[in-house]
């Protein structure tokens, strides 16, 4: 649990990135809970899908199918994080970037999605702007914590 390099005093997996073990822990939680199953089947996607709906289009399923990937993806990568950061892997900050960052992108991608196909069919989308500013947030404080942190470089040395 303390190995270290460099003779750092910033050893373990405390600190810092405790708080982000226990955030992570929680948000797996929120996201597993949050998981819709019937989401293709349920009123609203029919009505959205359905071509005698007044707020057909054809690019409602694919999007629908995207958001519903999007419910699994998440706790997934999230929890490989999670194994990453007990096993205090060198891939582990690497790896949250690219996860923080790729999240993001996905995020904005379906909301960007659902605004365009809903003005198309005169539906007024909300913003998510919770979603789009949890992952910004976690982008503006942890990617530049991951690269420059001395406890990170010195914790996770393990091939």
């Amino acid at each position: 649990m303390f190995e270290t390099q460099k003779d750092s005093n910033k050893i373990g997996l405390g600190g810092w990135l405790l708080v982000w073990f226990i955030l992570n822990l929680l948000a797996l939680i929120r996201l597993v809970f949050h998981i819709n199953i019937h989401m293709l089947s349920s009123e609203d996607s029919t009505a959205l899908t359905s071509q005698q709906s007044p707020f057909y289009h054809p690019l409602w399923r694919p999007l629908l199918g995207y958001e519903f990937f999007c419910q699994f993806f998440n706790p997934i990568t999230i929890a490989f994080l999670i194994f990453l950061y007990a096993r205090k892997s060198h891939f582990f900050p690497k790896a949250a970037i690219i996860i923080y960052l790729l999240n993001f992108i996905m995020v904005l991608m379906d909301a960007a999605g659902a605004i365009i196909i809903g003005k198309s069919v005169n539906l007024e989308i909300e913003i998510p702007w919770k979603e789009i500013g949890r992952c910004l947030i976690a982008i503006l404080i942890w990617v530049p914590y991951f690269l420059k942190s001395e406890r990170v470089k010195a914790t996770f040395v393990k091939k």
